[in-house]
């Protein structure tokens, strides 16, 4: 999207209410592209053993007659990471390339990510001088070369990649006779982290700033299980699990007897990483704390817990770290988005005539935009370089959304309570907010 105008059109209509799935939402893209991948795996098993290829990729990787499948380096000798590590989870290179900026063409320097189940893109330079490449996928700038961190692809709305040279002037640099792009694309592995697991998911020990204080899965074919910890409510965080091929089956969960949630459907698909759908209580003495889960038949929870062969449930609790408050809200001092990412600073806003400056020429930021509510609302940002427009969603209650700003620009950012028409941040129309920008940096790249 190449104007803030462009970006109101698409994000218009979440103006509603406030976006509460941000954190979980990059584990259900991920999720959503995992079970999809699982099927075709089963679908396609009966003609693996028979042809075996390297397709999507954008390069013309193939195995001659009786060359076998693993003696080809999908790092093409690279001196590259042959995996990552990117939200506690493990991704392998599948497939990379150097493209000498001499004589390349537009289409040396596009991308075509694949299909596969979860896939990262990075990006480095060489012999740019103060040069530097942009990331776009779908007419969005995804991320800069000089962030030095991955970029998360999405195979169901980025098909192919392009990879932009530009200066932070948006002119086009002179690169050095061996300048050089290396773009690898990676894709998650089959390893789990750390933690209490059923074999197919996992009860991660560390999340951002938070930290694993109970949790566990039930034995195979039970659709109950209840953990116990002491501490305070308002520093915990739970999460639910529930994996069967039996339809029909429901989730419930209660906190001390009381009812938190009723009628979260059984998959057979449910995900491996489900502390992306923790949710927030409130109570700040310190006792022994009950979290239960159970599975029955009624939506509502009625009736006796059930058992079915293959049924497995879960539970997991999180204790925060350090956290500070804004609006009444408790955001951590260090979160995970991809990466740990620590608080550098919040600004508050009364007005949308008001702006900020926010550099990234030393890196990256992620932005969240955090209101109690009022007048429908969302963050802008508007960078010095071309196509560098952004918006959160538009919020109408209490919340908070986040975008990333890439590296390698200058940003104004302001807050916008129109939604038909579009100016620079700070110049449309001129209304009472009570809002705040909370500015992290990474911790490391």
């Amino acid at each position: 999207m190449s104007s803030i105008d462009d970006l109101k059109t698409t994000l218009h209509h979440a103006a509603e209410g406030p976006d509460h799935a941000l954190a979980g939402r990059p584990a259900a893209v991920r999720e959503r592209v995992r079970v999809v991948r699982r099927r075709r795996r089963v679908a396609v098993a009966g003609a693996v053993a028979a042809v075996v290829a390297v397709t999507g990729i954008g390069l013309g990787v193939g195995l001659d007659g009786g060359e076998r499948a693993d003696t080809v380096d999908p790092a093409r000798g690279l001196d590259i990471e042959r995996s990552i590590v990117w939200n506690g989870f493990e991704y392998a290179v599948v497939a990379a390339e150097r493209v000498e900026l001499s004589d390349a063409t537009t289409d040396d320097l596009r991308v075509e990510p694949g299909d596969g189940d979860d896939l990262l893109l990075t990006v480095a330079t060489d012999g740019l001088g103060g040069g530097d490449v942009t990331v776009r996928g779908a007419g969005e700038v995804l991320g800069r070369a000089s962030d030095a961190l991955p970029v998360t692809v999405d195979p169901f709305g980025v098909r192919a990649v392009s990879l932009e040279l530009g200066s932070p002037a948006g002119a086009a640099p002179t690169p050095s006779g061996d300048a050089t792009v290396t773009w690898a694309v990676y894709e998650r592995t089959d390893a789990l982290p750390e933690g209490p697991s059923d074999g197919h998911a996992v009860w991660r020990e560390r999340i951002g700033g938070t930290t694993l204080v109970a949790g566990g899965f039930s034995e195979p074919g039970r659709g109950e299980l209840e953990v116990a910890h002491r501490g305070r409510l308002d520093d915990l965080s739970f999460s639910t699990y529930c994996r069967t091929s039996e339809r029909g089956l429901f989730l419930h969960v209660a906190v001390d007897g009381g009812t938190r949630g009723s009628g979260h459907r059984c998959t057979a698909e449910p995900g491996d990483d489900p502390t992306s759908i923790a949710s927030g209580m409130w109570g700040t003495d310190v006792a022994a704390h009950t979290f239960a889960v159970w599975v029955t038949r009624d939506e509502l929870g009625r009736g006796e817990p059930v058992t079915a062969d293959d049924l497995v449930v879960g539970v997991g609790v999180y204790e925060a770290g350090e956290r500070f408050r804004v609006h009444d809200m408790l955001l951590g001092e260090v979160i995970q988005e991809g990466t740990l990412w620590r608080r550098d600073r919040v600004h508050r806003f009364t007005s949308t005539a008001q702006t900020v400056r926010i550099d990234t020429t030393d890196g990256p930021v992620s932005v969240h935009y955090v209101t109690p509510g009022g007048p429908v609302s969302a963050l802008v940002a508007q960078g010095r370089r071309p196509g560098s427009a952004f918006s959160t969603p538009f919020v109408g209650a209490a919340g908070r959304v986040g975008i990333h700003l890439p590296a390698g620009d200058v940003y104004a950012v302001g807050v916008d309570t129109d939604t038909v028409r579009s100016d620079p941040p700070g110049a449309g129309r001129v209304e009472d907010v009570e809002a705040s920008v909370v500015v992290y940096r990474p911790l490391r790249r």
